[in-house]
């Protein structure tokens, strides 16, 4: 409410300004009011709690008849609006203040007891914790809806990127399943045979010499007993690991024309066996040591192993060797033979 509304309310004021701006009586003057008041009283608390309306007391004198109308216009005013408030609390209302004019009218009344007092303060507390739990509500309420939607979007996008961890994981897996797959066609493609080339008749190489027989004619002994058994014969893989050591033995000691005759040895009796094809490296390497043409050597190792782990460089060694056409037409064979591999002219 304005102080358009009031009427009178400069003089309300200031009558209020000089009643706040009132010295209060000081400690002594107030025990000497309560002892006159009430000099039986058995509890100071007591008198204290009595007389607590004459503490705040002003002490100036009584308000005009003219300022006592302004203030019980605008108390009237002031309540209206306090319990226009309250009534949407649903409170109960404030009772009809007494002027000073009021009880001098009416006669002395009877002071509020100590009762009506103490429930007034409750009232007043109870009121104040309502308002306390109120606001505590409503900022609960605020907090959740300012909190809720939030955590939504969190939510959403946590969701958004296990999706997409999700989708790089799978397309990972799969490129690896991908990959996985061509390399086991390339295996199959490497480890498939070709088809070997029909060889040529192989060199003559000298032939191994029979292994002499240790049976005895029981006729020359002239006993009965008898005929002594032959030595069981050594398996082709312990033959050739005989070979091999012995040949190693001659190339230590520098002997490498012996070295090289017993690894041709091994060639002549071992066929397709894997220690066969050790030992032409053997040879190749022997060859090379003493400066010699590996055509020949080449060329029956291709025909024994046309797919062997030196066959590479085998051929490109025979074409090396070639001249003209013929060096064309080997480098083309190499190119088709071993796709990919390094070498030409």
């Amino acid at each position: 409410m304005s102080d358009e509304e009031l009427p009178g309310t400069d003089s309300l004021r200031d009558t209020l300004e000089d009643r706040a701006s009132a010295v209060p009586p000081d400690f002594a003057d107030v025990l000497a009011r309560m002892r006159a008041r009430d000099p039986g009283s058995e509890s100071l608390f007591e008198i204290w709690e009595e007389d607590d309306e004459a503490f705040v007391e002003p002490a100036t004198e009584v308000a005009s008849a003219a300022d006592e109308a302004v203030l019980s216009d605008a108390t009237e005013a002031l309540r209206a609006r306090i319990e226009s408030s309250l009534e949407r609390f649903d409170l109960q209302p404030l009772p009809v203040p007494r002027l000073d004019g009021d009880a001098a009218a009416d006669g002395p009344q009877p002071g509020p007891s100590k009762v009506s007092r103490l429930d007034g303060r409750r009232r007043r507390r109870g009121l104040a914790w309502a308002a306390g739990i109120v606001l505590c509500l409503s900022s609960a309420v605020a907090l959740a809806l300012w909190v809720a939607p939030r955590l939504a979007s969190e939510d959403a996008a946590m969701q958004r990127s296990s999706q997409a961890l999700d989708g790089v994981v799978e397309r990972g897996m799969e490129r690896s399943r991908a990959v996985q797959r061509e390399a086991e066609r390339e295996r199959e493609v490497v480890e498939a045979p070709s088809p070997a080339p029909t060889p040529a008749p192989e060199p003559e190489l000298e032939p191994e010499p029979a292994p002499p027989t240790d049976i005895e004619d029981a006729s020359e002994t002239g006993d009965s007993e008898a005929p002594t058994k032959a030595k069981p014969k050594r398996s082709l893989a312990e033959r050739l690991d005989a070979l091999d050591a012995k040949a190693q033995a001659k190339w230590r000691e520098g002997d490498l024309a012996g070295a090289q005759a017993t690894y041709r040895k091994l060639v002549s009796i071992g066929g397709r066996h894997p220690k066969v094809e050790l030992a032409f490296a053997e040879l190749f390497a022997l060859g090379r040591q003493r400066g010699e043409d590996l055509s020949k050597l080449w060329t029956l190792y291709l025909r024994r192993f046309p797919n062997g782990r030196y066959a590479r460089d085998a051929k490109a060694g025979l074409c090396r060797k070639a001249s003209g056409a013929e060096r064309e037409r080997c480098w083309a064979e190499y190119a088709d033979r071993f796709p990919g591999a390094k070498g030409g002219p």
